[in-house]
C-alpha cells in the first residue's frame, strides 16, 4: 500500500491510501506521478510551478507542450505511442487540430518525429551530445556588448540537429526568477522570431540582453524576472535566439 497525494489547482487535496499497483494499471500514470503529475477526474494534471511566464527555461517548451510530451512518454514507456485523440482525451482538449499544432511544434523543436500518414507514428528523438560554442558575454541586467567570438565549447545533450545552438555567459541578476543566475551559461537556439512570454537573447542598439519577450501595441517589452528591476521598452529589437536550456558548473 502506498500514499499518493492527489493535486488540484496546484494544491494538495487529500492523501489516500491505495494499492499503488492497481492504481497505476487502471490510470496508467505510474511514470506521470514520478514526474509530479496526478490524475484528477481521469485527466492528467501537473502541480503548478512557481516560475512565472509561459515556458520552461530548461526545456524551452510551453507548459502545454510539456504536458503533451509527458503523455507521449507515458504511452511509449508502456510500449505503444498515443494517437492524437488519446492525447486529447488525457488532457481534456476538444480539438484535434490543437494537438496537431503542438505536435508540429514539438517536432520542429526536435523532441519528436511523426509520420502524418500513419496512426501511432509518434516517436521520441534520442538526445546526443553536441559541442556548443560559447560566443561571448551577455547581460541579464543592464545590457553590454556581446562579442561574437568563440571562447570555448561545452558539451550539451541535444535533440535533433544542434548546429543552430549557441551559448552565452550571463552576468547580473535580472532573470533570477526564471532560474538564470549570475555566472550561468545559457543555451539558445538561433531564430529571429519569438512568441510572447518566451525567454530570448535580444539585441538593442548593438547590445545583447536576456529577457522575456512581449510584443505590445506599437512597441516591444523585454521583461526581467526580478521584481526590483524595470522592463525595457523599445520600438525595435533584433532577436538572436530563444533560450532553451542552462549550463551551470559547480
Amino acid at each position: 500500500m502506498s500514499c499518493v497525494r492527489i493535486l488540484k489547482k496546484g494544491y494538495i487535496l487529500s492523501e489516500q491510501i491505495i494499492d499503488f499497483r492497481i492504481f497505476c494499471q487502471k490510470e496508467n500514470i505510474c511514470l506521470l506521478l514520478k514526474r509530479r503529475f496526478a490524475i484528477i477526474n481521469n485527466r492528467i494534471c501537473k502541480k503548478k510551478s512557481k516560475q512565472r511566464g509561459g515556458s520552461s527555461v530548461n526545456s524551452g517548451l510551453s507548459k502545454k507542450e510539456e504536458l503533451i510530451l509527458e503523455v507521449i512518454r507515458s504511452f511509449i514507456d508502456r510500449g505503444v505511442p498515443p494517437t492524437v485523440r488519446e492525447i486529447c482525451s488525457q488532457l481534456g482538449i476538444k480539438s484535434t487540430s490543437t494537438v496537431h499544432r503542438y505536435l508540429g511544434q514539438l517536432q520542429e523543436k526536435g523532441y519528436i518525429t511523426k509520420d502524418e500518414n500513419l496512426n501511432r507514428s509518434i516517436r521520441l528523438t534520442e538526445g546526443e551530445m553536441t559541442r556548443v560554442p560559447v560566443v561571448g558575454l551577455v547581460t541579464a541586467g543592464s545590457p553590454i556588448l556581446a562579442v561574437e567570438q568563440i571562447e570555448q565549447y561545452i558539451p550539451v545533450k541535444t535533440r535533433g540537429d544542434g548546429k543552430d545552438l549557441f551559448a552565452l555567459h550571463v552576468r547580473g541578476e535580472s532573470m533570477i526568477g526564471a532560474g538564470i543566475l549570475d555566472g550561468d551559461i545559457i543555451i539558445a537556439r538561433r531564430t529571429s522570431t519569438a512568441e510572447n512570454g518566451e525567454i530570448v537573447v535580444a539585441m538593442i542598439d548593438d547590445e545583447a540582453t536576456v529577457k522575456r519577450f512581449y510584443k505590445e501595441k506599437g512597441r516591444y517589452r523585454l521583461q526581467p524576472e526580478n521584481d526590483t528591476m524595470s522592463p525595457i521598452y523599445t520600438d525595435t529589437v533584433a532577436i538572436l535566439g530563444k533560450v532553451v536550456s542552462l549550463y551551470r558548473e559547480y
